[in-house]
């Protein structure tokens, strides 16, 4: 369920902002998850928020970067650019 949500959530922002500022938005909700996660692992009953939230910002992270490849590349370079992220 969260990734189908962090793919709306990242539709949405990369609509709006541009690619860096996206990718910012992502890597603070994955930080934030993160650095949630290490203060507070002991409350068992919430770290699963934390962790929905920092795996809701590493697939909007992701799906940001997999969409964007069209918006940075020229045609003729897409497939590379693909196949280079695909392997990382």
């Amino acid at each position: 369920m969260s990734d189908i949500v962090a793919y709306v959530i990242s539709g949405l922002i990369i609509k709006r902002f541009t690619v860096n500022l996206s990718l910012y938005i992502a890597y603070t909700f994955e930080a934030v998850g993160g650095i949630l996660y290490l203060c507070f692992f002991s409350h068992t009953s919430i770290v699963p928020i934390f962790i929905i939230l920092s795996r809701l910002g590493t697939n909007m992270s992701f799906n940001i970067v997999y969409c964007s490849n069209a918006r940075l590349f020229p045609t003729q370079f897409l497939t590379t650019t693909f196949g280079i992220e695909n392997f990382i």
